[in-house]
C-alpha cells in the first residue's frame, strides 16, 4: 500500500492542488457514478468506459492523497468505500448480465449489500468506521478490471476474454467473503 502511495503521491499527486481534499474526489465519484450508469445502459460505451476508469481511478487517488498528506476522516473512511461500492456493483449490474448473464452479478451485489449493511450497523451500534483492507482495495481492483473487460467484450468477444472476466469476478467474490470475515474481527 505504501509503495502504491508513494509512486501516486510523487507523480498524479504533484498536480493537485493543496486546497483539493480527498473528501472531495469521493464527491466527484458519486457524482460521476449515475453518469456512466446512463453512458454504459444507453450504450454509449466508449464515453461511459472512460468515465468508468477515471471514477475507479479516483478512488486510488483520493487514497494516495488521504494518506500522504494526513486527511484521512471519518467521513472518507464510511463514505470512500460505499462510492466504489455502488459505482462497481451498479455498472456490474448494467454490463454483466449482458455478457455472462445474472448469477454472478447477484452474487457481487448480495456481498457488497451485506458489507454495506455490516458497515452502516457497526458504526450505528459501536460508532466504529473500519477502514479498508487490503482484501476489499483488491476486490475492488479485480471487479473493476472485470466490468472494462466485460465492456471490451462487448466490441471484442474474444472466448479468453470472456474466461478472464470469469476468473476475476470469482476471485473478487472469494475476496469480498474474506474481507467480511476479517472486517467483521476487527
Amino acid at each position: 500500500m505504501k509503495i502504491v502511495d508513494q509512486a501516486i503521491s510523487s507523480t498524479l499527486l504533484r498536480v493537485f492542488p493543496k486546497w483539493i481534499t480527498p473528501n472531495q474526489i469521493t464527491w466527484v465519484r458519486f457524482i460521476l457514478t449515475p453518469v456512466v450508469f446512463f453512458c454504459l445502459y444507453e450504450k454509449f460505451l466508449l464515453v461511459g468506459v472512460i468515465l468508468l476508469i477515471i471514477a475507479t481511478f479516483s478512488d486510488a487517488v483520493d487514497g494516495a492523497l488521504a494518506r500522504t498528506r494526513a486527511q484521512i476522516t471519518d467521513w472518507g473512511t464510511l463514505y470512500d468505500p460505499l462510492a466504489d461500492k455502488i459505482l462497481i456493483t451498479g455498472t456490474a449490474l448494467i454490463v454483466l448480465p449482458r455478457i455472462i448473464g445474472w448469477p454472478i452479478p447477484i452474487i457481487v451485489l448480495v456481498l457488497e449489500l451485506g458489507i454495506m449493511i455490516e458497515a452502516w450497523y457497526r458504526n450505528k451500534k459501536n460508532g466504529v468506521i473500519v477502514p479498508s483492507q487490503w482484501e476489499g482495495k483488491l476486490k475492488m481492483v479485480l471487479q473493476s478490471l472485470a466490468v472494462i473487460l466485460a465492456i471490451i467484450f462487448i466490441f471484442h468477444p474474444f472466448h479468453w476474454l470472456l474466461i478472464t472476466i470469469k476468473i476475476f469476478l470469482w476471485a473478487a467474490i472469494l475476496l469480498a467473503c474474506l474481507s467480511y470475515f476479517v472486517y467483521r474481527t476487527i
